[in-house]
């Protein structure tokens, strides 16, 4: 791992003259933890993890709905949603989203009614097509299903952040 990044920060500086420091080589640490965390979720949905967050710390409890869509819009393309959540720090990811799914008892009763995207982690089908998480509520419980990034995302989604 420390020669993977030893050699990516080397090629920076060459074709660059990027400033690195020990903190960045601590942080792509943890990153890959969280990839991981992420990765072994995907797997079993057969995607693949492309980019990724950090997960949040904050308690269900402390999560409101936000939404994404500008006053005379009725839908917007998943690129934009994923533009706008980290604007709106409504950035939340799939490791997020299959904790909530876990603990879906916590989740208030008036999110029902809402789609619940997860742009912080995009993933990657085996046609090559990207996703996003997104957590429904059907049949009396909250499902995890994959939204296509390219597709229209409308009103009824929603995103997640801290209050």
């Amino acid at each position: 791992m420390f020669r993977r990044w030893f050699i990516w920060c080397l090629a920076l500086v060459v074709l660059g003259g990027a400033t690195i420091t020990c903190a960045d080589y601590g942080a792509e640490k943890n990153q890959s933890k969280v990839k991981i965390q992420s990765e072994i979720i995907a797997a079993k949905y057969d995607y693949a993890v492309v980019e990724d967050v950090t997960p949040s710390k904050r308690q269900i409890s402390d999560l409101e709905i936000v939404s994404f869509l500008n006053d005379d819009e009725s839908y917007i393309n998943g690129t934009v949603m994923r533009v706008r959540a980290v604007i709106l720090k409504a950035n939340l990811g799939l490791v997020d989203a299959k904790r909530l799914l876990d603990n879906q008892e916590e989740i208030p009763v008036e999110f029902r009614s809402k789609v619940l995207v997860f742009t912080g982690t995009l993933l990657r089908d085996s046609g090559g097509r990207l996703h996003v998480a997104c957590l429904y509520w059907g049949g009396g419980r909250w499902c995890l299903r994959f939204d296509w990034i390219d597709g229209g995302f409308f009103g009824a989604c929603r995103l997640l952040r801290g209050k």
